[in-house]
């Protein structure tokens, strides 16, 4: 972004240009978004927006918790999604892991793929 450039069109330019969004939800974050304020609080509309239309297949949104609880630092819409808890940093590397395969689509663990169903006769 450079100087002089609406910060709104920048934020909604990011948000549908974007793969992949991740919110790092704090008890200040959720204030601020619950309440709409400030860029936090535009920046919540559009995703929320978003999140609403694709609700049962979000894959775009990464949320995560990164300071508080689920109900202190989760926005009340995005508390319905799974999200990642990054709080306790004794975890952190495990976690930033599990980001990154997410980020990537690279599971840790993959589901093996389905083999030959067995010939079944009748007795």
């Amino acid at each position: 972004m450079t100087l002089g450039k609406n910060l709104t069109h920048f934020i909604e330019d990011a948000i549908r240009k974007s793969s992949r969004i991740i919110i790092v939800f704090t008890p200040n974050y959720k204030l601020k978004a619950d309440h709409r304020k400030g860029g936090v609080g535009f920046e919540y509309s559009i995703i929320n927006n978003q999140a609403y239309d694709s609700i049962a297949r979000n894959e775009k949104i990464i949320p995560i918790l990164r300071n508080g609880n689920y109900k202190d630092a989760i926005p009340d819409f995005m508390q319905q999604y799974i999200h990642l808890d990054m709080s306790n940093d004794v975890d952190f590397d495990l976690k930033y892991k599990e980001l990154i395969r997410e980020i990537y689509g690279e599971p840790e663990l993959v589901k093996p793929k389905l083999g030959v169903k067995p010939r079944l006769s009748k007795s």
